[in-house]
C-alpha cells in the first residue's frame, strides 16, 4: 500500500473540510462545513497549484439557524456554484429536514452576486454533481438508513472510495478488482496520515483527500478531533 502525504495545513477558520470542485482556472475549490465548532459557519476556500489557501466566500447562512453547513459543491456550465447545505448532519431534532441546495453566482474575488434556494427541507444533502442540465444530489443519511459517500473516478476508469470508518482509500478497477491502496491508524493528519478521509478528488496528477476528523465510535479508527485541519494526497497508479 501507499503512504499518504500531507498536501496542506488549512487555516484556523477551517475545522472540518469536506467536498471538492475545480474552477475554470484549475484551482482546487474546497467546501468546509466546520461541524467541529458551532461558532464557525461554513465557508469555501480556494487552493492554487502551489498549495496557497485563501477563503473564497462565506456560504449564505440559513435564515432559521444562522449558520451554513456546506458539504458537496459543483459548478454548472456557467460557473454558478451549487452547494449542499447539510443543516441536519448532527441529527439534532431542531435541525433535521432543514437541508438546502443553494445556487450561488459569485465572482473571482468571492463577492456573492445572487443566491437562489433551489431545494429545501432535505434531511442529509451531501454529494452533488451537475450534468447535461440536471442536478444530482445524494442524501447519504435518511432515517433509518445510512449510505456511503466519497467516490471519484480517474482517467483510466478506476473508482476510488474513501473509507470514512477505516481511515483508508480503496480502489476498484474497471474489471471489478477491489484493493485498499492506503490506510492510516488514528492520527492528526499533520503527519500526512488519512485522518478520517471524507471526500477526495483527482486533481493535478494526484488524489487529494479531505480529513474530516470528527466522527468517533466503535467502528471508527478515528478517536477524536484535532486542529489544524488538513488535506492529504496520494499518487495515482501511473505516478506511484
Amino acid at each position: 500500500m501507499q503512504e499518504s502525504r500531507l498536501f496542506c495545513v488549512l487555516p484556523d477558520y477551517v475545522c472540518t473540510p469536506d467536498g471538492f470542485e475545480v474552477d475554470r482556472y484549475g484551482n482546487l475549490i474546497l467546501s468546509c462545513p466546520n461541524y467541529a465548532d458551532d461558532n464557525i459557519s461554513g465557508c469555501v476556500v480556494k487552493i492554487d497549484r502551489e498549495g496557497n489557501v485563501k477563503k473564497w466566500l462565506d456560504v449564505p447562512v440559513h435564515p432559521e439557524t444562522g449558520v451554513a453547513r456546506n458539504m458537496g459543491i459543483a459548478f454548472d456550465e456557467d460557473w454558478n456554484l451549487y452547494i449542499c447545505d447539510n443543516q441536519g448532519w448532527s441529527e439534532r431534532p431542531e435541525l433535521l429536514c432543514k437541508g438546502r441546495v443553494l445556487k450561488v453566482t459569485v465572482d473571482d474575488d468571492g463577492n456573492i452576486l445572487k443566491t437562489t434556494v433551489v431545494a429545501k427541507n432535505m434531511e442529509h444533502p451531501n454529494g452533488i454533481r451537475i450534468k447535461d442540465g440536471y442536478m444530482y444530489v445524494t442524501q447519504s443519511y435518511m432515517h433509518p438508513e445510512k449510505r456511503a459517500d466519497g467516490i471519484v473516478f480517474d482517467r483510466e476508469g478506476n473508482l476510488y472510495i474513501a473509507d470514512f470508518s477505516a481511515n483508508a482509500i480503496a480502489k476498484v478497477s474497471p474489471e471489478g478488482k477491489v484493493e485498499r491502496i492506503a490506510q492510516s491508524t488514528d492520527c492528526t493528519g499533520v503527519d500526512g496520515g488519512l485522518d478520517q478521509p471524507g471526500e477526495h478528488i483527482v486533481w493535478d496528477g494526484k488524489i487529494v483527500a479531505s480529513c474530516f476528523d470528527l466522527v468517533t465510535g466503535p467502528d471508527k479508527v478515528n478517536l477524536k478531533h484535532e486542529m489544524p485541519a488538513t488535506l492529504v494526497e496520494l499518487s495515482l497508479p501511473w505516478e506511484a
